[in-house]
């Protein structure tokens, strides 16, 4: 996997793999949506019917979310995190670090118990993860990505 300020390249093996651990994770139960989105709002895979906006829209929206999340209460330490509404005709969030460029976002049915979109989102990371790591380079220097997430800290640090 190789991302720098200028492009994102990640093998077909490891799509192959982000994308059936996607579909499995859709097939088993009552989620409506998945995104597996990059730092930047780059969409690397996404399954599953988006109600509001398109997958490029909520990948940008999910990765503002992530680092504003990440001002008030570090989602990179707590790698997960759950995001309940009040009104049952709106889809709850969860979001997973899987690596520190990467997470998921599940838009899943407020009847869903929490513990078994968790174990869901565990189990994509669980197989995406190693896939991942097998194509990082070491040694490399990510400054673009670092640069981006400092200025998205910074936008949402007066909140």
């Amino acid at each position: 996997m190789s991302m720098n300020k200028e492009f994102f390249v990640l093998s077909e093996r490891s799509l192959n793999v982000i994308e059936g651990a996607m579909t499995q994770m859709l097939r088993d139960e009552e989620i409506r949506s998945a995104l597996f989105v990059d730092r930047t709002g780059y969409i690397i895979a996404h399954r599953g019917k988006l109600s509001y906006k398109t997958a490029e829209e909520l990948g940008v929206i999910t990765a503002g979310f992530v680092a504003c999340l990440n001002s008030l209460s570090s989602i990179s330490k707590t790698e997960r995190m759950t995001i309940k509404f009040h009104n049952n005709k709106v889809e709850n969030l969860h979001f997973r670090a899987a690596t520190p460029r990467t997470f998921l976002a599940v838009f899943f049915d407020p009847e869903l118990p929490d513990s078994i979109v968790e174990k869901l989102a565990s189990t994509f990371t669980e197989v995406v993860v190693p896939a991942l790591d097998e194509e990082e380079p070491e040694g490399v220097s990510f400054g673009s990505v670092e640069f981006i997430e400092e200025k998205l800290n910074e936008l949402f640090e007066d909140l």
